[in-house]
Protein backbone atom coordinates (compact mmCIF):
# COMPACT_ATOMS: atom_id res chain seq x y z
CA UNK A 1 0.00 0.00 0.00
CA UNK A 2 1.36 3.43 -0.58
CA UNK A 3 0.25 6.19 2.23
CA UNK A 4 0.59 9.92 1.36
CA UNK A 5 0.18 12.65 3.81
CA UNK A 6 1.14 16.21 3.59
CA UNK A 7 3.40 15.42 0.65
CA UNK A 8 5.06 12.51 2.77
CA UNK A 9 4.55 9.13 1.10
CA UNK A 10 5.17 5.74 3.06
CA UNK A 11 4.48 2.55 1.58
CA UNK A 12 3.53 -0.36 4.11
CA UNK A 13 3.43 -3.93 3.15
CA UNK A 14 1.42 -7.02 5.12
CA UNK A 15 3.33 -10.39 4.25
CA UNK A 16 1.60 -13.86 3.60
CA UNK A 17 -1.34 -13.77 6.04
CA UNK A 18 -1.64 -10.25 7.07
CA UNK A 19 -2.35 -9.18 3.00
CA UNK A 20 -5.15 -11.14 3.71
CA UNK A 21 -5.95 -9.32 6.91
CA UNK A 22 -5.10 -5.68 6.33
CA UNK A 23 -6.68 -6.24 2.44
CA UNK A 24 -9.26 -7.06 4.33
CA UNK A 25 -10.21 -3.81 6.26
CA UNK A 26 -12.15 -2.05 3.10
CA UNK A 27 -9.38 0.98 3.33
CA UNK A 28 -10.45 4.10 0.95
CA UNK A 29 -8.56 6.33 -0.88
CA UNK A 30 -8.77 9.77 0.14
CA UNK A 31 -9.36 9.18 3.37
CA UNK A 32 -7.29 9.88 6.09
CA UNK A 33 -6.47 6.58 8.73
CA UNK A 34 -5.03 6.10 12.18
CA UNK A 35 -2.82 3.22 11.43
CA UNK A 36 -0.94 2.18 14.20
CA UNK A 37 1.34 -1.00 15.29
CA UNK A 38 3.07 -0.79 12.26
CA UNK A 39 7.50 -2.30 12.20
CA UNK A 40 9.58 0.58 10.12
CA UNK A 41 12.10 -1.06 8.13
CA UNK A 42 14.23 1.64 6.05
CA UNK A 43 13.76 4.32 4.05
CA UNK A 44 14.21 4.01 0.08
CA UNK A 45 14.02 6.53 -2.70
CA UNK A 46 12.77 8.97 -0.22
CA UNK A 47 9.68 7.02 0.89
CA UNK A 48 9.30 5.58 4.37
CA UNK A 49 8.40 2.10 4.56
CA UNK A 50 6.68 -0.23 7.28
CA UNK A 51 5.26 -3.51 7.74
CA UNK A 52 2.13 -4.72 9.14
CA UNK A 53 1.93 -6.87 11.79
CA UNK A 54 -0.78 -8.80 13.51
CA UNK A 55 -1.46 -5.98 15.70
CA UNK A 56 -1.71 -3.54 12.71
CA UNK A 57 -5.42 -1.63 13.15
CA UNK A 58 -6.36 1.26 10.58
CA UNK A 59 -9.00 4.10 12.78
CA UNK A 60 -10.99 6.13 9.95
CA UNK A 61 -10.36 9.66 11.14
CA UNK A 62 -12.63 11.57 8.88
CA UNK A 63 -15.45 9.70 10.47
CA UNK A 64 -14.85 11.22 14.12
CA UNK A 65 -15.58 14.55 14.95
CA UNK A 66 -12.90 17.25 14.58
CA UNK A 67 -10.14 16.41 17.54
CA UNK A 68 -8.74 19.41 18.25
CA UNK A 69 -6.81 20.52 21.24
CA UNK A 70 -3.48 22.03 22.77
CA UNK A 71 -0.41 20.96 23.28
CA UNK A 72 1.09 22.02 26.00
CA UNK A 73 4.83 19.90 27.56
CA UNK A 74 8.09 19.33 27.12
CA UNK A 75 9.45 17.67 23.56
CA UNK A 76 10.83 14.50 24.13
CA UNK A 77 12.05 13.51 20.52
CA UNK A 78 12.00 14.72 16.97
CA UNK A 79 12.48 14.36 13.42
CA UNK A 80 13.57 16.72 10.98
CA UNK A 81 13.41 14.65 8.58
CA UNK A 82 9.93 13.47 9.01
CA UNK A 83 8.68 17.31 10.34
CA UNK A 84 7.59 15.07 13.75
CA UNK A 85 7.62 15.85 17.60
CA UNK A 86 6.74 14.16 20.17
CA UNK A 87 5.33 15.07 23.10
CA UNK A 88 3.34 12.39 25.07
CA UNK A 89 2.11 11.79 21.24
CA UNK A 90 3.78 12.56 18.24
CA UNK A 91 2.39 15.06 15.85
CA UNK A 92 3.42 16.42 12.26
CA UNK A 93 4.12 20.01 12.42
CA UNK A 94 4.87 21.99 9.23
CA UNK A 95 8.70 23.05 8.66
CA UNK A 96 8.45 26.40 9.52
CA UNK A 97 7.13 25.98 12.88
CA UNK A 98 9.55 22.85 13.46
CA UNK A 99 12.48 25.92 13.00
CA UNK A 100 11.00 28.56 15.70
CA UNK A 101 10.54 25.38 18.38
CA UNK A 102 14.49 24.59 17.07
CA UNK A 103 16.47 27.04 14.87
CA UNK A 104 19.25 25.32 14.95
CA UNK A 105 17.89 22.49 13.19
CA UNK A 106 19.14 20.27 16.26
CA UNK A 107 17.14 18.88 18.88
CA UNK A 108 17.43 20.77 22.56
CA UNK A 109 16.63 18.74 25.50
CA UNK A 110 14.10 20.32 28.28
CA UNK A 111 12.85 22.68 25.58
CA UNK A 112 9.14 23.34 26.19
CA UNK A 113 6.48 23.89 23.14
CA UNK A 114 2.69 24.83 23.80
CA UNK A 115 0.80 24.86 20.28
CA UNK A 116 -2.70 24.40 18.84
CA UNK A 117 -3.33 20.91 17.24
CA UNK A 118 -5.60 19.33 15.16
CA UNK A 119 -5.96 15.72 15.10
CA UNK A 120 -2.33 14.89 15.35
CA UNK A 121 -1.04 17.99 13.21
CA UNK A 122 0.49 21.24 14.52
CA UNK A 123 -1.77 24.18 13.19
CA UNK A 124 -0.93 27.51 15.45
CA UNK A 125 1.80 27.86 17.76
Amino acid sequence: MNLKYNGRTAKLTAWNGLADTVGGCHLQAGKIYRIKSVVPTNDFHDCRCYNASPSTTFELLEDREEDTGIIDGIVESVSFESNIIEVEDEYNIPKNMLMAVFPSGQFVQNTNIRAKRRREEVIEM
